[in-house]
């Protein structure tokens, strides 16, 4: 995001984002890399508590919600005909059920007044993933943001 001048990212219609979900040091918690040669009864391998991104304790949410605002493209003022879509700008962003509010709140201080809840709902999951010992199962939120 800090660098965004210096690629040469032009404004643009959408965003879409995953944030992370802020699991931490309990990231491998169920997966094998975790416990040595892949068992639990051998104990903990070097990976255990070991957060798999660096963002997990240093995501700025609200640094992030600035640079989207800034980077959308700004609505037209004329009035949109009856039957014909607006070129507003929007965000989908991916996030855990628990992280909702938590988006909701950071981006209206930011202009995003409005917002859709997402769910989608898979009718199957072949691997369910497990992040800090939950499943998460075939079910991913997100939420719609508009100015």
């Amino acid at each position: 995001m800090q660098n965004y001048k210096k690629y040469g990212i032009r404004p643009a219609q959408l965003i879409i984002a995953d944030v992370p979900y802020n699991v931490g040091n309990n990231f491998y918690g169920s997966n094998p890399m975790w416990y040595k040669n892949g068992d639990s009864s051998n104990g903990e391998s070097k990976l255990a508590g070991k957060a798999a991104f660096n963002s997990d304790f240093n995501f700025n949410l609200y640094e992030y919600f600035h640079f989207c605002s800034r980077m959308l493209k700004k609505d037209d003022i004329k009035p949109v005909p009856r039957g014909r879509s607006s070129d507003s700008p929007c965000m989908i962003v991916f996030c855990s059920f628990e992280q909702i509010q938590t988006l909701i709140d950071a981006a209206k201080k930011h202009g995003f007044v409005n917002y859709i809840p997402l769910v989608f709902v898979k009718n199957y999951s072949p691997q369910v993933l497990k992040a800090n010992m939950r499943v998460v199962g075939a079910t991913e939120y997100a939420l719609l943001f508009l100015p």
